[in-house]
């Protein structure tokens, strides 16, 4: 959060996020989206402005609600200095202060975060359980610690065709009837080419409702056939693949060629906005 430790850990050269009013701005629209929209609108008029809506949003502290803060002054510099100063602290409030005991918590060790009698307090260090972690986690950089926590947000097709649980020849063939829409995935997947990330952890998203390929394991994904609803047959090439995010299966209807697997996956795609992310 200081000076020292850069709030956008994939940009090794970013200032901390309290370091600067911009800085502070950044951070604020990586948090929250209406922080950012509000900041871009932010103007230094010499009026009373109400702090509600940062209280609201949860860049201010409850004690703020009703204040009024004048962010306009004598000269253009004192006005941009009051609002950088309000840019700052809803960065230190929102992104430090709020957080605090969770990232003490996080700080001094997992098993100690309920102290030993299982209360909110912090535990001290001599208590059970007390688990400190701090210099195993100062190992790692900024990256391979979000690496390791938030997990990759980058995906080759080789990648993927290792996650898929391919079915052999026998096992294909009981069922599709067939092992054409097995090899139309893979034949697509391999066309894609190691450079089509996004389409590729577009199609990890849908399957699996995960934000990004965690780093500390090996998702599996499975192939199976999606059949009518009507009469329990599998579905013709003219259907879209369907998907069950809890089992990360993909089901695949009988395609026979790869224009129909390819329609069939766009229409996927077209609806992975009602999927949850994990």
């Amino acid at each position: 959060m200081n000076e020292h430790r850069p709030f956008h850990v994939h940009d090794a050269d970013a200032p901390g996020a309290l370091s600067s009013a911009d800085a502070a701005r950044a951070a604020l629209a990586d948090f929250d989206s209406n922080a950012q929209s509000f900041f871009l609108s932010l103007r230094p008029e010499p009026q009373q402005m109400p702090l509600d809506f940062l209280v609201h949003v949860g860049l201010l502290p409850p004690e703020q609600l009703g204040v009024t803060r004048t962010l306009g002054g004598d000269t253009m510099e004192v006005a941009r200095a009051r609002a950088d100063a309000l840019a700052i602290e809803c960065a230190r409030y929102a992104l430090l202060e709020r957080r605090k005991l969770a990232l003490e918590h996080f700080r001094r060790g997992f098993l100690g975060a309920m102290g030993a009698a299982g209360s909110a307090s912090m535990p001290q260090d001599d208590e059970p359980g007390c688990l400190d972690v701090t210099r195993h986690l100062a190992l790692f950089t900024p990256v391979e610690l979000s690496l390791m926590l938030g997990g990759k947000e980058t995906l080759s097709a080789t990648e993927l065709i290792e996650m898929i649980d391919w079915p052999n020849a026998k096992e294909a063939l009981e069922t599709w009837g067939t092992d054409k829409p097995a090899v139309l995935l893979r034949t697509y997947l391999v066309g894609l080419g190691d450079l089509s990330s996004n389409r590729c952890l577009d199609l990890f998203k849908c399957i699996t409702a995960r934000r990004a390929v965690p780093a500390h394991m090996q998702e599996r994904i499975t192939l199976a056939a999606a059949r009518s609803p009507k009469d329990d047959s599998v579905y013709d090439g003219r259907a879209a693949a369907e998907v069950y995010t809890c089992f990360a299966q993909l089901k695949l209807p009988k395609y026979e060629s790869l224009e129909q697997l390819e329609h069939g996956l766009n229409e996927l795609l077209a609806q992975k906005e009602m999927f949850t992310s994990r």
